[in-house]
């Protein structure tokens, strides 16, 4: 994906049942200089984002499918986390543990 590009991606938690369709939008942003501003804004609730290390990412089919099962626990009410940004960075960490996943995936 190339810098400042932003895409909107349709996401079904359900395939049979198009009601519930969420969108997700994928930016990506480089030299990021207030990036501790912008997670405080993430952790008190003022923005709905999940803030993502982007190196960490092998390709955005990876987040996708990370968005689509947070989005499936979300609506099946199996969510292990309290928010659905929470619970997509947890989807994309091979960590079980919730604060670890939190703390190596946001920048």
């Amino acid at each position: 994906m190339k810098t400042g590009l932003s895409k909107l991606f349709e996401l079904q938690p359900d395939p049979y049942d198009n009601t519930q369709s969420k969108f997700l939008r994928i930016c990506l942003f480089t030299n990021v200089e207030n990036a501790s501003e912008l997670r405080e804004f993430v952790r008190k609730g003022e923005i709905d984002a999940a803030l993502i290390r982007a190196e960490l990412l092998l390709e955005p089919f990876v987040l996708l499918a990370a968005a689509n099962r947070a989005v499936h626990q979300a609506a099946h009410n199996r969510m292990i986390t309290r928010s659905l940004s929470a619970e997509l960075i947890y989807s994309l960490s091979p960590n079980r543990n919730i604060s670890d996943s939190l703390n190596s995936l946001n920048f």
